[in-house]
């Protein structure tokens, strides 16, 4: 979260030094009464211009904020059935306690290496994590084990059915992430929507300036968090692989 605060902040500090030193390249080179000719046209361009983007970029913010917390909520899910998993084996003999142990421990040791780097880099599931839950499923399904307590063997097929649709929602959630294009049309749409006041004709130089100011890092504050947050599983506010560790803690794998 630190590391996404400074990000922010340096971006929206950058981008008002930039605007600024823009505005006052253009009230020294253009007259404020020729600029505040065009004031009328310029601010129904500008209105018009600026709920447009005001929308757009509102629609990308809550799509990645939402997914972002959907993917949070969908780990948090995971961990947990694998937590019961975990729990529920004690109501089982010595033998498949011991393999249902195992098998945890190699597929939340996969997720928390191979699959959560995969993700990161936009590759989705790993390979080793699908392998590990197979693993897991097969223990249940082995013939050779014998689950005598019944509701607790159907509870262990609850939480490993909970936990192979998590998984499976969390690599949609990972895949899904904003298109390069919605990208590109939220930072090219910024340039012009934030910078248009400069060529309003405004006779108090500090309150162009304020305005300006406020706007620009408005801007450069919402579309670096949408940015950051396109990508649930990558970048400083990327969702923590921390329930899986507790997880692989509380299995004596650390």
């Amino acid at each position: 979260m630190g590391a996404a605060v400074l990000i922010v902040t340096v971006v929206a500090v950058v981008a008002v030094v930039v605007a600024e030193g823009l505005l006052v390249l253009v009230r020294r080179r253009v007259p404020v009464e020729v600029l505040a000719e065009n004031n009328d046209a310029v601010g129904i361009t500008f209105a018009t211009l600026g709920v447009l983007y005001a929308v757009m970029l509102a629609f990308g913010l809550i799509a990645t904020w939402e997914r972002f917390e959907e993917s949070r909520g969908l780990v948090l899910t995971e961990a947990a059935a694998l937590d019961d998993l975990a729990e529920l084996s004690v109501a089982f003999g010595p033998a498949p306690r011991a393999e249902i142990t195992t098998a945890l421990q190699n597929y939340v040791d996969a997720v928390r290496t191979d699959e959560w780097a995969s993700m990161a880099a936009g590759n989705g599931g790993a390979a080793t994590a699908e392998e590990a839950l197979g693993e897991l499923w097969a223990v249940y399904l082995d013939d050779r084990f014998v689950f005598d307590n019944e509701a607790a063997y159907d509870h262990s097929l609850d939480a490993l059915a909970r936990t192979d649709d998590a998984r499976q929602d969390r690599l949609s959630d990972a895949d899904s992430t904003m298109s390069r294009f919605m990208l590109f049309v939220i930072f090219a749409g910024a340039v012009p929507s934030a910078l248009f006041p400069l060529a309003l004709g405004v006779t108090n130089a500090r309150l162009h300036a304020v305005a300006l100011g406020g706007l620009v890092a408005a801007t450069a504050l919402l579309v670096t968090a949408t940015y950051l947050m396109s990508n649930p599983f990558s970048g400083p506010l990327a969702v923590p692989v921390s329930p899986f560790t507790e997880v692989a803690e509380s299995l004596g794998g650390g």
